[in-house]
């Protein structure tokens, strides 16, 4: 049975897993890639290189350089 604090936690929990990475939101970019949006990546911004990041994949424990389009690995954060 779903009650209202259920509910409310519900949103809560969707809520944060909305967030972006705070590296991209400090540095106001969005990279076009399926990591972007991926609970798995961590992004670095590159010293001495104006929004320049990196991507490093907890799920692969790689440092991702390509703009990938599609990964079987990719957790949104609109998933629950």
């Amino acid at each position: 049975m779903i009650t209202s604090s259920t509910n409310s936690t519900m949103s809560e929990t969707l809520s944060a897993q909305k967030k972006k990475s705070k590296t991209l939101e400090m540095m106001n970019i969005s990279p076009k890639t399926v990591c972007a949006d991926c609970q798995n990546a961590v992004w670095q911004s590159v010293a001495g290189k104006l929004k320049s990041v990196r991507v490093y994949c907890r799920l692969m424990h790689v440092l991702v350089d390509d703009n990938l389009t599609n990964c079987d690995g990719q957790k949104p954060h609109e998933a629950v």
